[in-house]
């Protein structure tokens, strides 16, 4: 089960424990670019056509460091296209990951509780070294922030439970969010897949990213109005699946030409289905979905290359038909071209292993 900001419990960590720490950035490049390192897969790529604009600059971001006894968890999606909003997603996981590697941070995350506390630092310095790196001052000393980019991210950290003796899960997955990239636990051994960021994107829809980094309000401030945190205790054999609205608008059944009626609910139309309900359905069908997808997958890299395919799979008849088609619109029908093209990223790990 997953628990919101407001519920993470009070459970006790394993010390931190320095030791060499090894970190990985993405896209390399700007490239498609793919890590495999030891039970860590993670990816960038993009499903937009060949000859799009979209497919010049990878907006996504992802940093992992593995530092101790603990492992650290960055993906961000800079909001819009080109060099500004790339720009803003690199800093914005450079920044997270820089900071939640104070050791004094660390030290100071003896409990699963204490951790939205310093998120939430994590994101409030990323939004000003965006700021600070990609305004420019003018003649008369202030600073134009017209010239800086916005992101969504995702920041997530795996930790080792303390005395847990009567429960098999005695690992904690805990991790915080602003916009609309998401986690998943995956417990194999159960075929089950929970929406750890359940809830995420109540009351916007996937035009709206929810929240960002980056100056948006007042000319200055970041958009919160989704930055929340949450809590999945896990076992070993699990695996914790982070990704940005290019795997998981794919999972969308809206995205796939499907009613409320195909799933079960007494309506046609998207829109006339209440909010809260409509999260609901659509984040139980992206689970049952998952669990169909993931069903031959053992192993980290399988699963990563696995939702990035399906990504693509997904988005195939849209792509091919704007390449083929470079002055035409995009489709609109839905149930022949189905899905969602964007920059598209994933990261998948084995807890314990």
């Amino acid at each position: 089960m997953h628990h919101p900001e407001s519920q993470v419990p009070f459970l006790l960590c394993v010390p931190y424990k320095s030791s060499a720490s090894v970190e990985f950035q993405l896209p390399t490049a700007n490239q498609d670019t793919v890590i495999n390192h030891n039970n860590i897969y993670c990816r960038t790529t993009s499903t937009y056509p060949n000859n799009s604009i979209g497919n010049e600059t990878l907006c996504d971001s992802i940093k992992i460091k593995l530092l101790g006894n603990r492992s650290l968890y960055a993906i961000a999606d800079g909001c819009g296209w080109g060099n500004r909003s790339q720009k803003a997603a690199d800093i914005a996981t450079r920044s997270i990951i820089d900071y939640l590697s104070i050791p004094g941070v660390q030290e100071h995350l003896t409990s699963t509780d204490k951790c939205p506390e310093e998120f939430y630092k994590a994101f409030e310095k990323a939004h000003n070294t965006i700021c600070e790196l990609q305004s420019t001052i003018q003649p008369n000393g202030t600073r134009d922030f017209l010239t800086c980019g916005t992101t969504t991210a995702l920041s997530g950290i795996l930790l080792k439970l303390e005395d847990t003796p009567n429960s098999l899960e005695d690992w904690a997955f805990v991790c915080a969010s602003v916009g609309d990239c998401k986690a998943y636990h995956y417990d194999p051994k159960e075929s089950k897949v929970t929406d750890i960021t359940f809830g995420s994107r109540q009351n916007v829809s996937d035009k709206d990213c929810g929240g960002r980094l980056g100056p948006l309000i007042n000319g200055r401030d970041p958009d919160l109005r989704n930055r929340a945190c949450y809590f999945s205790p896990c076992r070993n054999g699990d695996f914790i699946i982070i990704t940005s609205d290019g795997v998981h608008d794919n999972l969308d059944p809206e995205n796939l030409g499907k009613c409320p009626r195909d799933l079960g609910y007494n309506e046609d139309k998207w829109e006339n289905v209440p909010k809260e309900e409509s999260v609901k359905i659509k984040s139980q069908f992206a689970c049952s979905l998952l669990v169909k997808c993931l069903e031959k997958c053992s192993t980290s890299s399988m699963i990563g290359e696995k939702l990035i395919e399906y990504a693509r799979n997904v988005t195939k008849n849209t792509r091919e038909f704007l390449e083929q088609n470079p002055m035409t619109r995009e489709p609109d029908n839905l149930k022949d071209y189905p899905g969602k093209m964007d920059h598209t990223s994933c990261i998948c790990f084995s807890v314990g292993q």
